[in-house]
């Protein structure tokens, strides 16, 4: 199976998050690439914010978030696909 095909996720070092999305929305980006319904998308983000311990924290932007809570969101980003 070709790499792109594969259900495999990566988190860098460095967070590599979508500086113009909030945190949901970066959470979300990957569940809508998959097409889930909306309140899939809702359901999955907030159970998986729970999960990193960032709960309220959907609306935040992602510049005003510390190192530690931007890596969190970087691999709450992953988890949520369920890889």
């Amino acid at each position: 199976m070709p790499p792109e095909k594969r259900n495999a996720v990566m988190v860098f070092q460095k967070p590599l998050l979508f500086p113009f999305m909030n945190v949901a929305q970066n959470i979300a980006f990957g569940l809508q690439r998959r097409n889930e319904k909306r309140d899939v998308i809702q359901r999955k983000v907030g159970r998986i914010l729970e999960r990193v311990g960032l709960p309220g924290f959907e609306n935040k932007k992602i510049d005003q978030l510390s190192g530690g809570q931007q890596q969190r969101v970087a691999i709450a980003r992953c988890l949520v696909l369920e890889p």
